[in-house]
């Protein structure tokens, strides 16, 4: 049980990291990447999908990249640490979490009995 328990744990980290590896990866990329959203949306069929249930979609996506350019410019220099801190604290998290279900799993058992 508790070799599933930090096997699970394990894994779950390896995700984490790789969440936070692939973001940090995304968001160091020049933001005007995100101003070529709008043209592709707008060629392909999921543009005209999005005419029909969403009519306005258009100008609100073109808001959406003018605040996400503006977010991403002003955080560039943060970017690092910010990802840092909020993989740090996943971790811990994830890691508190395990050895609160370790504790439990150890105490649950039943004892040996000493003669």
């Amino acid at each position: 049980m508790m070799a599933a328990l930090w096997i699970v744990t394990a894994i779950a980290l390896l995700l984490w990291s790789a969440l936070a590896a692939g973001l940090w990866a995304l968001l160091s990329i020049d933001p005007a990447w995100v101003a070529e959203l709008h043209t592709r949306m707008a060629d392909t069929k999921l543009g005209d999908l999005l005419d029909v249930w969403l009519g306005g979609w258009d100008e609100w996506l073109a808001w959406a990249i003018e605040l996400s350019q503006g977010l991403l410019r002003s955080l560039q220099g943060w970017l690092v640490w910010i990802l840092g801190a909020v993989w740090g604290l996943g971790t811990l998290v994830v890691l508190g979490i395990t050895g609160l279900l370790h504790l439990a799993i150890r105490e649950s058992q039943p004892k040996p009995l000493s003669s």
